[in-house]
Formats: C-alpha cells, structure tokens, sequence
C-alpha cells in the first residue's frame, strides 16, 4: 500500500534538517574575512581586495582585464553602458529571463524590447528577432538561462552589420536550481498545465521538497511596463519619444513555459546524494498518487 501523502497528514519524505543551505560558508572564507577585519589600514582593503580579485580571476579567465562588481545586474549594466548604449536606443531581450536584464537596459536610460522564447530551449527564439528590429536598435541581449544556450540566426547578425553597436553579452546560471516540467497531455489529464502544476508543487513541498517560480508573469506583463511608469514622469519612454509597447499576448510561449514549468531547489553542494534519493522518492509518491494529489482541494 503506498505511503500516506503528506499533503493529507502523513510522513514528510525529506526529513528535517537535511537540507543544507547556499551558500556555504567555509572556513576559509571567515579566514578571509577575519583577516581583513584584523589589517591596520582597513580603509583601504575595499581598493586591495577588488585589485587582488581583479588581477587573480583576469589571469584564471587568461584575459587583460576584470572589473570586479557587487552583482550580476551591475555586471550587465557595466556592459550597457560599455558597449555604448545611449538614452532612447533599443535593446532586445527575452520576454523569459531574470529581472535584472531589463533593469540593466532601463538603468542607462534605455528601451527594452522584449522577443519571446524558443519552446525548445526556453531562451530568446531568433525567429521573432527580426520582427522587432527598428532605426533604434543598438544591441541584443541573448541570455542563456537554465543551462539553455541561446541560439543566433546567422542571417540575423548580417542584417545587424548596419547598426553602429552590438552587444553579445552572456549569463551563466549557476547550478543551484533544478527544472521541473509538467504536461497534463502526456498524462492524459484534460486540465490546464498550470493547474497540475501547481496541484504537484504543494504536494512535494509538503513532502519537504522545496519548489518555487523564478518568474510568475513574463517581464513585460510587470507592471513597470504595463504602465511604462518608470522614473520621473515616465522615463525612459516618455522622455525619449518611445512608442514600444509591452503586450502579454505576444508572448505566448512565455506564458506557456511558465505556467507548466517550476523549480526544485537546493540541488547543489554541500546537499549530496542522500538529499536527492530523498527527492526521487518524494516524486515517486507524489507522482505515483497523481489522482489523490488532484482532489487535493486549492489553497492546501
């Protein structure tokens, strides 16, 4: 007889305690830290830390120059505004991806312009690029997302020799996140995808599984660009003349992937393979009760 579902009362399959969090924090790094705490001239360690990382990762990445950052929305703001980007030019981006792609554009005053995704590699589909170049195209932000490489048309980057600048800039994801992928049609369940979803998401939290969204709406249905509010009296649009406009429906594969795609995290180091024998087993019991976790009434 299977295992009561925890979502009904019974056993967790992921004991407490077990997951271990990120980052780690070894004790190297309170090594680190003590010893700059400890220096004489602790005004100074900003400079000759960010030197020291700079020179060390230029030499790992065998490249003249590193420019050490507090973020990876600072990382691609600095390329923004590398490559030239100016008040009013257009950047093209995925409808799929982390916020900090389009904050990087609007921080330097400029437009995004969002494509929406390939249903294959859920990064930005360079078939729809096209369409949505104009005169004020200056750049394309491909992100690679999820261990998903982002694909470039060879025709797209010849009809992009015309524009003065071109920005390739590219994300790695770190491993820390695992994707789960649902389709009522491959288990002959006539239900939407985000209603299964969401019906196997709460059984294997309750599970101790922890599971969760990066994007509940794709980037253009956020409100900022429902509104384009911006800063100011609706910048960076209305002070530059900008006639783009943010519309779900344009984005269906967006929607799609987000309604039938979650996440399972904690997959990462120091957590080990005692944590993911436990996952498996959640998604055995979860899965193999697929009509009870159904009946399961919303808001459990």
């Amino acid at each position: 007889m299977a295992a009561k579902l925890a979502i009904y009362g019974g056993k967790g399959t992921v004991p407490d305690g077990l997951i271990q969090p990120w980052p780690q924090v070894t004790l190297s790094d309170k090594d680190a830290i003590a010893e700059v705490m400890a220096s004489e001239k602790i005004t100074e360690q900003q400079r000759i830390q960010s030197e020291g990382l700079a020179k060390e990762w230029a030499e790992y990445m065998s490249v003249q120059y590193c420019i050490p950052v507090n973020s990876g929305t600072a990382a691609l703001h600095l390329c923004v505004a590398g490559v030239g980007i100016e008040p009013g030019d257009e950047v093209i981006i995925p409808a799929f991806t982390f916020w900090a792609t389009a904050a990087a554009v609007l921080h330097h005053n400029a437009i995004p312009v969002f494509v929406d995704i390939d249903p294959i590699t859920y990064c930005i589909d360079p078939n729809d690029i096209e369409a949505k170049i104009t005169e004020r195209t200056r750049a394309i932000m491909p992100v690679h997302i999820h261990s998903g490489i982002a694909t470039i048309l060879p025709n797209i980057w010849m009809k992009l020799t015309a524009l003065k600048r071109l920005l390739r800039q590219k994300r790695v994801n770190r491993c820390i996140t695992t994707m789960l992928s649902v389709s009522p049609e491959a288990l002959g369940l006539d239900i939407p995808a985000r209603t299964l979803r969401e019906k196997v998401q709460a059984a294997l939290r309750a599970e101790g599984v922890p599971t969760g969204q990066w994007q509940r709406l794709p980037v253009p249905s956020q409100k900022i660009f429902q509104n384009r509010i911006g800063y100011g009296i609706g910048c960076p649009w209305r002070c530059n003349q900008s006639t783009v406009e943010y519309k779900t429906k344009d984005y269906p594969r967006t929607v799609e992937f987000i309604d039938s795609h979650c996440y399972i995290f904690d997959v990462n180091p120091p957590n080990d393979f005692e944590l993911m024998s436990c996952y498996v087993e959640a998604f055995h019991k979860v899965m193999d009760q697929l009509d009870a976790v159904l009946d399961v009434p919303d808001n459990t």
